[in-house]
């Protein structure tokens, strides 16, 4: 359970939070089109349809809103493996090349595996099994710990998921236009 006594826990469960909200969201941008992430995994040689790819992100989804409700060491374990798995996916579809053009991470075919995508989930992982391994909780029940530090926990992990999605789509992008152009 979250411990009050350790201001770092605060931190900890809104990064959690963030993380567990983002699963959420990319899950669901990948229910609605698959397409992305369908044609990023058979870039790595990975063949999947869409369907398939639907079943992940559904999983991942509902991943993604039991993690924000329930402190469970194995629930956050279980987004620690997640995330871990992207950071493979990425480094494979980095070393790839040409292979693979998307992430296929938000639903977009525009956003290039890149390094930031490594550290970023490389990130959260370890958030993730730090959670897993301090029994701090989950972002549930510190939003519940008072109306004020409620809407203050709340707007954190939002305003964190917001950076989060601009760090893992706008940044390589961007990173990538830089290097067309100075090629």
């Amino acid at each position: 359970m979250f411990s009050y006594g350790h201001a770092n826990m605060v931190e900890l469960i809104g990064i959690y939070g963030a993380a567990t909200a983002l699963l959420s969201i990319a899950g669901g941008l990948k229910l609605v089109d698959p397409l992305p992430a369908v044609a990023a995994l058979r870039g790595v040689g990975v063949t999947a349809s869409p369907t398939t790819v639907r079943i992940a992100a559904a999983g991942e989804c509902l991943l993604g809103a039991v993690a924000f409700v329930q402190p469970s060491a194995v629930v956050a374990i279980g987004v620690g493996v997640v995330y871990a798995a992207f950071v493979l996916f990425v480094t494979v579809a980095m070393r790839a090349g040409d292979g693979a053009t998307s992430c296929g991470c938000f639903g977009r075919d525009d956003t290039p595996p890149d390094v930031m995508h490594v550290i970023l989930n490389g990130s959260l992982a370890a958030v993730a099994i730090g959670v897993a391994t301090s029994g701090a909780g989950a972002p549930v029940e510190v939003i519940d710990d008072g109306v004020a530090t409620g809407i203050a926990t709340l707007a954190a992990i939002t305003l964190l998921t917001y950076l989060l999605i601009i760090a893992y789509s706008v940044l390589p992008r961007t990173r990538a236009a830089v290097r067309a152009v100075a090629s």
